[in-house]
């Protein structure tokens, strides 16, 4: 329907994170978890989500396809979407 999701991501160097998703003003989605890196291969698992992810969500491996200082894509090998990070300035 056009609308854009926002996703605030904090990657730690303790290898966990947290996130919180939105469209607008309303928050859809909050989670944290753990991640790891791989060659080019980006794993998350969730650990906590508010509302609860299904079972076969909690898990995903992104396919690291572009990096540099400030951004990195990736692509979702569960839905095949293609993600933009970008460093908080």
């Amino acid at each position: 329907d056009g609308r854009t999701v926002v996703c605030h991501m904090e990657l730690k160097s303790d290898l966990t994170f947290v996130s919180e998703m939105s469209i607008g003003e309303k928050v859809i989605l909050r989670a944290s978890g753990i991640w790891s890196v791989n060659g080019k291969e980006l794993a998350w698992n969730y650990m906590y989500s508010s509302p609860e992810l299904p079972e076969s969500a909690r898990t995903d491996t992104d396919e690291i396809e572009q990096v540099d200082q400030q951004t990195f894509v990736a692509i979702s090998k569960r839905t095949g979407q293609r993600h933009h990070f970008s460093r908080e300035k």
